[in-house]
C-alpha cells in the first residue's frame, strides 16, 4: 500500500511527501505529512471560512485512487504543523495481504 502511495503522490506533485508514517497502533493507518501543501497555496479562503481546508481535496484524490487500484481506504486530513493526510485502509485490504502472505 504504502509503495503505491508514494508512486501516485510523485505523479501528482511532482515530488516525494516530506515524511511517510505508519501509525504505531493500527496496521490499516497511514500519514501522509508536507510541509507546502500545494492547494492550500493558491486558494484564498475567507476569514468566514477559516476553519476550511482545502486540502480535503487531496484526500479525496488519494482515497479515489486508491480504490481505484484495489485499496479501498477512507482519507480524512489532519492539522499537525501542517495538514496530514491519514488514510486508513480497509479492512479487506488486510485480510487480502494476510492470505496473499500464507501461499
Amino acid at each position: 500500500l504504502l509503495n503505491k502511495q508514494v508512486s501516485v503522490w510523485r505523479v501528482l506533485f511532482g515530488k516525494e511527501a516530506n515524511k511517510l508514517e505508519q501509525a504505531n497502533n493500527d496496521d490499516r493507518t497511514f500519514y501522509i505529512i508536507r510541509k507546502e501543501p500545494l492547494i492550500n497555496t493558491f486558494i484564498s479562503v475567507p476569514k468566514e471560512r477559516s476553519n476550511l481546508n482545502c486540502e480535503a481535496f487531496t484526500g479525496g484524490i488519494m482515497e479515489g485512487v486508491l480504490t481505484h487500484r484495489g485499496f479501498p481506504a477512507k482519507t480524512a486530513i489532519h492539522w499537525h504543523k501542517s495538514p496530514t493526510l491519514m488514510i486508513k485502509s480497509d479492512e479487506t485490504v488486510m485480510a487480502r495481504d494476510k492470505a496473499l502472505e500464507g501461499r
